[in-house]
């Protein structure tokens, strides 16, 4: 172990060797002897002993208490005077560099080394007491946390800088304030309280939360811990340590208002809403009580199990989208069914969403009950089905009329008019040469009968084309699509998939008809010069495409609700269970795909 090292400040050499070989004695190594003040400053610089034994009366012009008090001052090495002087003038004088030691000659070498040894520790010691200020002061000025003290009547000793640019005052400002006067009158009793606590037992066992006034009137929100501190070994002031939850406390407070104005919203909704966290309700509004019969109490037991709620014919698929939501996947809303602690079955929309609440995952649920919208909708439903087995009656009825109506001006009409030509053609060979006016007359007849009976042909055709029930649908068509050219002008090409077509009557009808309707919207909207007709069978179906090369429909006129062509069309193919496709190209046409199931042989 090194030895210390004494530096010897006297000025008579026999004490100063004497002194030496003590130093010597007891395990010390001796630096140095000077024997004046100015000097010892100079080795001391040089030599940086241990500690300096100092003679108090030098012969030089420094004496050894200047001389001392700059050693200490400088280089912060311990001084232990050495005098053989204890008159009380000399003491006092030699306290005020606050030495390390004195030492009265003459004296022992064993009193020596323990005046040193006292004067080493002390040394440390206060150094160490220096380093710790140093620190404190260090962490007291350069700390973000807000770091204040006040004395046991909460009057402030003093603020650190985040302190003070907190609140906002400088440090003259706060010095007479006290901590009270900082809080609102609501805060008092819990600061007293803390208060009371830090002065009995050192510490508080929690910190408290308190709405400091700032300088300017604003609030800051900060939590604080006080402890007791102490001076001289004995309780001084209370010093406490802030950090700022303004943030937080805004936080909390939005978050509060958020979750009223949620509970606000969801009390009032006519919905059933509820939070499911981790399989468990945490919430159910009053919607969920008054339409399941369930209490909320027994929607937050923990021995509630929430699928029993489930309809058995949607408890598979519910359970599905649940396990989807466990995984982090959002889920579509989705049509379920409810059974009541009554038993009641209520249909239902499910929407559902991940959220944070509590600060974990949570499932946020809305109810929407549609039993009633479903009766609706069915009765509608109904109601539909029942106007189009009416439409179809009444097509039907058409039909039949169409084809009496027919058969009536083919036969009775028609037979007539052939009956009549007869006749004018007997009498116009009865009647002599010389009768040419009602020779001529007799002819303009016959051909005003030919004519009528093309027209009554005609009619006839179209109310009911004879094709139609005596050859079948392809030649119908065939002969419609002929018509429809020398009638229009527009070029109408029929292309036939296959030639085993077999249908019954209602089909032939029904096809027919949603042609011949096509073909009519064609020649008074499209403004087209030519139509493709293509009749196949694909599979099970009839498909059935009818494409011009006029302007093209709109979106709008298909969906008009005035479009009564297009809306008899429709419905012939909805009846027949087939569906329709229309679309339309501006400038470029119009297609028509009309797909009908096949009557199976036996039904034909």
């Amino acid at each position: 172990m090194e030895k210390k090292k004494i530096l010897i400040v006297e000025d008579e050499r026999i004490v100063a060797e004497d002194i030496k070989t003590k130093l010597e004695y007891v395990g010390y190594a001796v630096a140095g002897i000077t024997s004046s003040g100015d000097e010892s400053i100079i080795k001391v610089k040089k030599l940086q002993p241990d500690l300096v034994l100092m003679d108090i009366v030098l012969d030089r012009k420094m004496d050894g208490i200047e001389a001392a008090e700059q050693i200490l001052s400088r280089f912060n090495i311990p001084v232990v005077y050495v005098t053989a002087y204890s008159d009380e003038k000399t003491l006092k004088k030699a306290k005020v560099t606050e030495p390390f030691g004195f030492i009265i000659k003459p004296f022992e070498a064993q009193d020596l080394f323990t005046a040193i040894e006292m004067a080493l520790y002390q040394h440390r010691l206060r150094n160490m007491i220096k380093e710790s200020e140093e620190r404190y002061n260090a962490l007291f000025n350069r700390s973000l946390s807000y770091i204040y003290l006040h004395d046991f009547n909460g009057k402030f000793i003093d603020a650190n800088e985040a302190a003070l640019k907190a609140l906002g005052y400088k440090r003259k400002e706060i010095l007479p304030l006290n901590f009270a006067s900082l809080l609102d009158k609501g805060q008092l009793p819990k600061a007293t309280k803390s208060l009371k606590e830090i002065i009995r037992t050192g510490r508080q066992k929690k910190p408290d939360e308190y709405k400091l006034r700032r300088k300017d009137g604003n609030h800051i929100w900060v939590e604080t811990e006080g402890s007791l501190i102490y001076k001289d070994g004995k309780p001084f002031a209370v010093q406490g340590i802030a950090r700022d939850i303004t943030e937080k406390k805004m936080a909390e407070d939005a978050l509060r208002e958020s979750e009223e104005k949620f509970r606000t919203l969801a009390e009032k909704s006519p919905n059933m809403i509820f939070i499911n966290k981790s399989g468990k309700i945490v919430y159910a509004n009053k919607q969920c009580e008054e339409i399941t019969g369930y209490k909320r109490e027994e929607f937050y037991s923990p021995n509630f199990d929430f699928f029993r709620l489930i309809a058995p014919d949607f408890l598979e698929k519910t359970k599905s989208f649940y396990s989807q939501h466990t995984k982090g996947k959002q889920v579509r809303p989705y049509e379920y069914a409810l059974i009541t602690k009554s038993g009641k079955r209520i249909e239902a929309i499910l929407t559902t969403r991940l959220i944070n609440y509590e600060g974990d995952k949570a499932i946020l649920g809305i109810i929407t009950d549609i039993t009633e919208r479903k009766k609706a909708e069915m009765a509608l439903g109904e109601s539909r089905e029942q106007l189009r087995n009416l439409a179809a009656h009444l097509q039907s009825i058409r039909e039949e009329e169409r084809a009496f109506v027919a058969r009536e001006i083919h036969d009775v009409l028609g037979q007539a008019l052939t009956a009549l030509k007869m006749d004018l053609s007997w009498l116009d060979k009865k009647l002599p040469e010389e009768q040419s006016p009602l020779l001529k007359k007799t002819k303009s007849m016959s051909q005003l009968i030919d004519s009528t009976i093309q027209t009554v042909q005609r009619l006839s055709a179209e109310l009911r084309p004879g094709l139609l029930d005596d050859i079948g649908l392809l030649a119908a068509m065939e002969w419609q699509a002929e018509e429809f050219q020398k009638r229009t002008g527009i070029a109408c090409e029929l292309s036939v998939g296959a030639q085993d077509i077999s249908l019954d009557q209602e089909h032939s009808t029904a096809i027919f008809r949603i042609f011949q309707e096509t073909l009519t919207n064609i020649t008074r909207h499209a403004s087209a010069t030519r139509v493709k007709v293509n009749l196949a069978k694909k599979g099970t179906q009839l498909e059935l495409t009818i494409k011009d090369n006029g302007k093209g429909i709109t979106e709008e006129k298909i969906s008009d609700p005035k479009s009564l062509g297009l809306i008899g069309i429709q419905e012939r193919v909805h009846f027949l269970g087939g569906d329709i496709d229309i679309k339309g190209i501006w400038n470029k046409g119009t297609a028509v795909t009309v797909s009908i199931p096949l009557p199976k042989p036996g039904d034909i």
